[in-house]
């Protein structure tokens, strides 16, 4: 930058931002940028400045915020976020927004707001609402939802979470190797907790049955449950009723537990088939 020159700086700030100055024996700056209505806003201000001075520094109004996590208790489900630093602004609202789908959102979707007002600083908060009870506490077990925390400053201008958070994690299933008559080895990636803390992770091993009633203990020996069962009347040529063929799946939960915060990492575990 050079003294007595107007210069313009484009900079990432909740969408476009555009600056000018033009320095004498003050520093000034002049700050424009979207907000959350798509309407141009501008700013002025005086930052300092002597005489003699071919070049200063700028500063740039603004905040960072962070997805932590959400947490399911007995009643309630509550979603947790950190503003991280705010710059030359004050933040009287934060609070998060969600969606119910399973596509991850884009940058310019906006859902369901769970929020609160006041003064706030730097640091820690959660919140939990009636609509985060009804539509995220008692969905049902495989629904996948999103939600990103945001703030609002008293121009009305929104901070957002660089990404929005699943609420369940991401596994990638690989082909088994060492496989034998009665053992395999399983493979598989965690890429994404989402927003939970993993305490455990294996594999469910499904089994095709097809066979008398009788048979069953075979599988349920090496630790297989019945996860969906029915029967078939069997008949003879004639017409005569000669018994019941069992037709089904079975489950086996393979697994290790217990440890707090499994890394984002390839994992793999012996499976006994059975």
């Amino acid at each position: 930058w050079h003294a007595n020159n107007w210069f313009w700086i484009i900079a990432p700030l909740n969408g476009k931002i555009l600056l000018e100055g033009s320095p004498d024996n003050t520093y000034s700056r002049r700050i424009a940028f979207y907000n959350n209505s798509e309407e141009q806003v501008w700013t002025n201000d005086i930052v300092g400045g002597s005489s003699g001075i071919s070049g200063y520094p700028f500063l740039i109004t603004g905040a960072t915020i962070i997805n932590t996590k959400a947490e399911k208790r007995a009643g309630s489900l509550t979603l947790y976020g950190e503003i991280t630093e705010k710059i030359s602004l004050a933040i009287i609202e934060r609070g998060f927004e969600y969606k119910i789908q399973d596509e991850e959102p884009g940058a310019e979707d906006t859902g369901i707001e769970v929020k609160e007002t006041g003064d706030f600083e730097i640091g820690e908060y959660h919140k939990s609402s009636w609509d985060t009870f009804n539509d995220l506490y008692c969905a049902e077990e495989d629904k996948i939802w999103w939600f990103r925390a945001y703030c609002k400053d008293d121009a009305d201008n929104k901070y957002i979470a660089e990404t929005w958070m699943k609420n369940i994690p991401t596994l990638i299933t690989n082909e088994c190797t060492d496989t034998l008559a009665f053992s395999t080895k399983g493979h598989g990636e965690l890429t994404n907790i989402g927003a939970n803390i993993v305490t455990e992770r294996g594999f469910h091993v499904i089994k095709e049955f097809s066979g008398s009633i009788f048979d069953l203990h075979k599988y349920t020996f090496h630790g297989f449950i019945v996860s969906s069962m029915e029967t078939v009347t069997q008949y003879a040529p004639n017409g005569a009723l000669i018994g019941w063929l069992y037709v089904g799946e079975l489950l086996k939960v393979v697994s290790t537990k217990n440890i707090y915060g499994h890394p984002l990492e390839e994992y793999e575990l012996d499976i006994g088939t059975g």
